[in-house]
């Protein structure tokens, strides 16, 4: 599995990224009181602690890396898919088979709060 990264999404805000040697944990959190506005906690864990300098500039490069690709990549591609969903020109939205963990949040969200399942219409209280 040298090659392999394995993701778990742990409702309702938690995403697990395990590799071979390390473990990163993001946990998104709402703020401002607002939908459109979140603050994301997110770790490094390593096997151990670095005990050199050399070891410690290894995990700190790893760092940089994972903060360079979300606040360079994932924050503004989320950025936009916002921009785009308050513009209210989507009337729904459509999650293909490419995103498994989506499809779950959602359906978790659904059921969390009582909700029909996503694509069943609600029936009319008797």
């Amino acid at each position: 599995m040298w090659n392999t990264s394995l993701v778990y999404s742990l409702f309702p805000n938690t995403s697990c990224l395990c590799r071979v040697t390390t473990f990163e944990l993001a946990r998104i959190f709402p703020c401002e009181g607002r939908v459109d506005r979140a603050v994301m906690e997110l770790g490094l864990h390593v096997p151990q602690a670095p005990s050199t300098d050399d070891e410690r500039t290894h995990w700190d490069k790893n760092m940089q890396l994972i903060l360079d690709v979300v606040t360079g990549e994932d924050f503004p591609t989320g950025r936009s898919i916002q921009i785009g969903l308050t513009s209210g020109a989507q009337t729904q939205m459509v999650y293909g088979r490419n995103e498994p963990a989506m499809i779950h949040y959602h359906q978790s969200m659904q059921a969390a709060l009582g909700l029909a399942p996503l694509g069943e219409k609600r029936q009319a209280a008797e």
